[in-house]
């Protein structure tokens, strides 16, 4: 089976559970074994929820998600582009859920391909 959505390939999909709010990890193997560390963090100087993205080297990036636990449902509005091939450019778009109080995230995840033109 194959998914599309528009014009772009489903790669991947699926749900985990962060193991006791520990880092996670996303290796995409269909973008050289791209590596996407999954960071929850508290910190009391930021006001509301904030995520950033960073570049660690040219195969691994961290999503960094802080304050995110107190009953939060979170999305993107748009799938956020993470590179591209001579053929193909990669997205990724997410879900996070948590429960105030407990030490776990719900991830929803997809990866989706789109060809080059």
């Amino acid at each position: 089976m194959e998914i599309f959505s528009d014009n772009k390939k489903i790669l991947n999909s699926g749900v985990f559970i962060t193991y006791n709010n520990k880092p996670s990890k996303l290796i995409l193997k269909e973008l050289d074994n791209l590596i996407i560390n999954i960071i929850f963090k508290k910190d009391s100087s930021i006001k509301d929820l904030k995520f950033i993205s960073e570049i660690i080297s040219k195969n691994e990036m961290n999503f960094i998600f802080y304050n995110f636990y107190d009953n939060i449902d979170m999305t993107l509005t748009n799938p956020v582009k993470l590179g591209e091939n001579k053929n193909s450019i990669i997205f990724m778009n997410f879900f996070i859920s948590n429960i105030k109080d407990f030490e776990f995230h719900k991830i929803i995840y997809t990866f989706y391909k789109e060809d080059k033109k």
